[in-house]
């Protein structure tokens, strides 16, 4: 509906005609159990948004901010004018799988990849900081994670 005010041209009027093309749900099928309950955000939404946060170089609060209120955003994911799509949880628990995930995370570089080849995103290396504090912090359980006790700077 607001493609005309964003501008077609844009990277944000590039996803918002090409984010299907992209990403489709079933790509990340791989990161969720099929059989226990459904996801309450599309991976692919998910993905479009990480590919803003490193056009727009922001962080993972700006990124909730901008799907909330940034109408290039929300143009670009897809969405309503009036919706809240996720929140920073579950942009860093989607990261953290695309991560740990080898399969989930080619599908992922091959749509950054296209981004590059249509001229939206530079070449070069990128610099990614995941914040892992609510994992690997002093909020941890002890028993949680066995398999990484004794690794310095956790205790």
């Amino acid at each position: 509906m607001y493609l005309d005010f964003v501008g077609g041209k844009t990277f944000y009027g590039f996803l918002a005609l090409h984010r299907d093309k992209l990403f489709s749900d079933e790509q990340f099928a791989c990161l969720y159990c099929a059989d226990n309950g459904r996801n309450s955000v599309a991976p692919s939404l998910l993905a479009v948004a990480l590919l803003l946060q490193a056009h727009d170089k922001v962080s993972d609060e700006e990124a909730v901010a901008r799907s909330q209120f940034d109408m290039r955003w929300k143009v670009a994911l897809g969405i309503g004018m009036e919706e809240r799509p996720f929140v920073k949880s579950t942009l860093q628990l989607f990261r953290s799988q695309l991560i740990l995930n080898d399969k989930a995370r080619e599908l992922f570089l091959v749509s950054l990849e296209e981004a590059r080849r249509c001229g939206f995103l530079k070449r070069g290396k990128k610099k990614l900081v995941v914040d892992t504090t609510h994992i690997f912090g002093r909020g941890r359980v002890q028993d949680t994670y066995p398999a990484y006790s004794g690794i310095g700077g956790w205790d």
